[in-house]
């Protein structure tokens, strides 16, 4: 179930809300704090799937049956899910994640996805068994027809063994990112970039099936449309 908390009256409302079943909550005031929890429960009504019929609900948690698709111009992850009509600005983005591709699979990933704008420009969080400083273990900026790594780690530590892990990412009004997992008290992986502000946020892969849970975010919700889904037309442009 989607739980959002936003000032005190609106945390009451949403309570009530969802209490009484409601999926319609009231939009926060832009720049209020606002924290959204899902524990996939009670569904995906909240969520934007990308593409639609990969995803399912199992053993209460979010499933990636199958990778995505590629499609020109830019290779980037194939499937993802995003908190639907919310656009955000200085952000956290919590979640429990889980391989189900086998350990022998060099390069299998997960990924955290951030400042997203449209199909072809946001940010990601890759994270492997495998770091190779390029494409594997890293954070990426798609941009259009490319995609750039932006990490300033060479070689980050592969940490996507087999079971439950979980992940943090921090991104930043300044630009700042940092991702941090496990145990991580020192972040995994960093970056600085100013072009994607804000954006929506969700989780997904590049190449593999996974599973989700327990997703946390919390930041600043910012007025305007959101961005669009696949096959849209503008995203909400940079303040």
């Amino acid at each position: 179930m989607l739980r959002v908390l936003t000032g005190v009256w609106q945390a009451g409302l949403a309570a009530t809300l969802l209490g009484l079943g409601v999926r319609s909550l009231p939009a926060a005031e832009d720049g209020v704090p606002v924290a959204v929890t899902e524990s996939f429960d009670g569904g995906l009504a909240s969520w934007t799937l990308h593409p639609p019929d990969l995803w399912e609900v199992r053993d209460g948690a979010l499933v990636l049956t199958k990778p995505g698709p590629q499609t020109p111009p830019v290779r980037r992850p194939g499937a993802y899910a995003l908190l639907r009509d919310r656009v955000w600005r200085d952000v956290t983005i919590e979640a429990r994640i889980q391989s189900l591709r086998p350990a022998s699979v060099k390069g299998r990933d997960l990924c955290i996805v951030f400042g997203y704008r449209d199909e072809t420009h946001f940010y990601y969080a890759h994270l492997s068994n495998d770091s190779n400083g390029k494409t594997h273990n890293v954070i990426v900026k798609v941009m259009g027809s490319a995609r750039v790594p932006i990490t300033n780690e060479k070689r980050p530590e592969a940490r996507l063994s087999d079971g439950w892990h979980d992940v943090r990412v921090e991104h930043r009004a300044d630009g700042d990112i940092r991702v941090f997992m496990d145990d991580n008290t020192d972040p995994l992986m960093s970056a600085r970039d100013t072009d994607y502000t804000r954006g929506a946020v969700g989780v997904g892969t590049f190449d593999d099936p996974g599973m989700f849970d327990d997703v946390r975010v919390t930041g600043s919700l910012v007025s305007g449309p959101p961005p669009t889904d696949a096959g849209g037309t503008a995203a909400a442009p940079e303040p």
